[in-house]
């Protein structure tokens, strides 16, 4: 366990864009956290659990979630995991890891077509920054992606 912590520390120290002391490890929830009583995984990234600037963020091997992510609804949970996850594939574009994280949960069947009304209710608000769409156009992509390839 400790060691996985030093990796970490190492990792943040490579990632000038995500200052170190911005994030402070509370707890390791390791390979294959439990999210909403459900057992997820990301092709061996280590889970973290921290005071991070953002709701959750991804680094390379790594997925940090601020304490307050565990009390949103499990379907939140599960996208946003899911979409962190999905920048271990497909890098720092927001909107091919909501795209990738849509549609693995539509095709695996944990997102089912309420958990997307539920998702975009939740990023709908969102006034979009540099890497984010606007919620309302967020949310447009996500359906389009939802309907791709059924």
């Amino acid at each position: 366990m400790k060691n996985m912590l030093h990796i970490f520390i190492a990792v943040l120290c490579i990632f000038p864009s995500r200052p170190a002391e911005s994030q402070i490890i509370l707890h390791v929830l390791g390979t294959s956290p439990v999210i909403a009583e459900q057992v997820l995984s990301c092709g061996g990234a280590v889970s973290y659990v921290g005071i991070i600037p953002d709701i959750a963020m991804a680094l390379p091997g790594a997925l940090l979630f601020r304490p307050d992510f565990f009390s949103l609804p499990p379907f939140l949970q599960w996208f946003i995991y899911v979409h962190e996850c999905a920048h271990q594939y497909v890098g720092n574009n927001e909107r091919a890891a909501d795209c990738w994280a849509i549609q693995l949960g539509r095709d695996q069947g944990f997102f089912p077509p309420q958990a997307l009304h539920q998702i975009c209710a939740f990023t709908f608000p969102n006034p979009g920054d540099w890497t984010h769409l606007p919620g309302p156009q967020r949310c447009a992509e996500m359906q389009m992606c939802y309907a791709a390839g059924k």
